[in-house]
């Protein structure tokens, strides 16, 4: 084998291993609740799982489904300002049966069918946490449209609050 034909090797299998750590990491979000069990109650229904952790003022999910973790912390002032959370799935019918479990447990749901939003074409449901973060379980079906995201768009939308008892 040549030096290079070495180098090379060495440097694919760096590239490997590089990618397998990126793989294996996964984003972590901090929520801040002014009513932590109502949340909590909330997230267990919205991922359709329980939490790995939980102490007094603090929640945290890890999710082996989603690219990312969730903590839940309490708090007097939650920053509800950060625009709203999306979960990309791969149908149509994923959204439907999403929607179904969620309208089951008592959540109060929009639903869009085929919503020209964003510059794609969307079919989705929005739920909007007990603090009002709100979140998008999407499917696009139509990529590169024309319209984007004005004022009167949803995703600027207030949404009423799911609180489960």
């Amino acid at each position: 084998m040549s030096q290079a034909s070495i180098w090379e090797s060495v440097g694919r299998q760096n590239q490997q291993l590089h990618q397998a750590a990126l793989i294996e990491k996964k984003i972590t979000f901090k929520l801040l609740s002014s009513d932590l069990e109502n949340a909590l109650l909330f997230y267990k229904v919205f991922f359709d799982t329980e939490p790995v952790f939980q102490q007094e003022g603090l929640v945290r999910f890890e999710m082996d489904s989603l690219p990312f973790n969730l903590i839940m912390q309490k708090s007097e002032k939650p920053n509800v300002g950060a625009g709203h959370f999306g979960l990309q799935v791969k149908s149509s019918s994923v959204v439907r049966d999403m929607a179904q479990r969620l309208e089951a447990a008592g959540f109060k749901l929009i639903t869009e069918a085929e919503a020209d939003c964003c510059y794609a074409l969307q079919t989705k449901i929005w739920a909007a946490d007990p603090d009002g973060y709100r979140w998008e379980i999407f499917v696009v079906t139509e990529a590169e449209t024309e319209n984007g995201c004005g004022p009167d768009c949803i995703c600027h939308a207030d949404f009423e609050r799911t609180v489960l008892a």
